[in-house]
């Protein structure tokens, strides 16, 4: 299992040039009839951190120069996680026309939806730097750490999408948990995470549990 998602792994790397380009044109599309583009994203963060900012910093008495850059960078790093591992939960979701009619890496969907995100976080960290150009940055002490930290940042939002954690059984072209020809169960491939098991006990399990359970109710199981 380990060495389906590793091999997988290397080669949806190695086609960086692919899922960068759905990503990118994935953005492109969104605001495709806009003059503005993808700095709507960026206006309505700012909207919204200023309207928050002003309220909350007037309400507790913060100093707007010290609250309103610490207030961005929350904002705009929270939102980035967030869209990361809810976008991730449905990559191959919203991929499956591309698994099904092309033999691709199966993590490139997931980079896709990481790298659409660090597009995003890209158009939103305008805001960042002009507020931290506008009230001035007290300590540069910690600015050669962000790069490394905003790795570890996204890995650990790539880590907590549940396709992640499946992308060795969607990457066989055949699963030992589908349903056998002739019965009437829906096939739980790609459905049920049983990554911390091996294939054969896994596939053993689930036929056992699942074999009383008439179709209607297979085919709501996740």
């Amino acid at each position: 299992m380990f060495t389906l998602i590793i091999e997988d792994l290397k080669q949806s790397l190695a086609s960086w040039r692919l899922w960068t380009l759905l990503g990118w044109l994935e953005v492109r599309q969104r605001y495709a009839r806009s003059r503005v583009g993808p700095f709507w994203l960026t206006i309505s963060m700012g909207v919204m951190i200023g309207s928050i900012g002003v309220v909350y910093g007037t309400l507790f008495g913060q100093q707007m120069s010290d609250y309103l850059p610490f207030l961005s960078i929350s904002l705009v790093m929270w939102t980035t996680f967030s869209s990361t591992v809810l976008e991730g939960s449905i990559a191959y979701i919203n991929s499956g026309t591309y698994i099904r009619q092309a033999a691709t890496p199966k993590l490139i969907y997931i980079l896709q939806v990481v790298w659409r995100n660090l597009v995003i976080l890209a158009h939103n960290f305008v805001i960042v730097i002009v507020l931290l150009a506008v009230f001035g940055i007290k300590n540069w002490a910690a600015l050669p750490l962000f790069i490394p930290a905003l790795v570890l940042y996204m890995l650990n939002a790539m880590w907590m999408m549940p396709p992640w954690r499946n992308a060795a059984v969607i990457s066989r072209h055949h699963s030992p948990w589908s349903s056998p020809p002739g019965t009437n169960r829906a096939p739980l491939s790609n459905r049920v995470p049983c990554t911390w098991l091996s294939d054969e006990p896994c596939a053993r399990l689930i036929r056992k549990t699942t074999t009383l359970i008439p179709l209607p109710w297979a085919t709501v199981i996740r």
